[in-house]
């Protein structure tokens, strides 16, 4: 994946709760505390040397959009998950104008202040991750 945003007030309770599911239970298996540390790890350890892995969080006061996640593949592929109250809808393109449209918001919201830079992100969460 090149590019993952998701909001930032979800951070603690993907480090936190007992129960997360990824996708909500109709999609998935609730994913272990330290599995979901360790997954995180793994992606600002790899952030830091892979440059093409921009990892950002949203800000907390543009939380209310129904998009909740994005996540960006090389080969163009995007997944989308639209938040709607207590399930999620999800979205896959393989479409290459989508893609291009996509990144082109997400170019868009860090212009704008509403994503955090891949390194302040990368930070914040490197900071999550030691706390108990």
């Amino acid at each position: 994946s090149i590019c993952n945003v998701f909001p930032e007030n979800m951070l603690d309770s993907y480090l936190h709760d007992e129960c997360f599911y990824e996708a909500s239970k109709h999609f998935s298996k609730p994913l272990p505390i330290q599995l979901r540390r360790t997954m995180l790890q793994k992606m600002i350890d790899s952030s830091d040397t892979d440059h093409a892995l921009p990892f950002m969080l949203r800000l907390s006061g543009f939380q209310n959009s129904s998009l909740y996640l994005v996540n960006v593949f090389s080969g163009g592929q995007i997944i989308l998950f639209y938040s709607f109250e207590n399930s999620y809808r999800i979205f896959t393109a393989f479409d290459k104008d989508i893609a291009d449209s996509i990144i082109s918001y997400i170019h868009s919201m860090l212009k704008c202040g509403i994503l955090r830079s891949k390194d302040s992100s990368v930070e914040i969460i490197r900071q999550k991750l030691t706390e108990k």
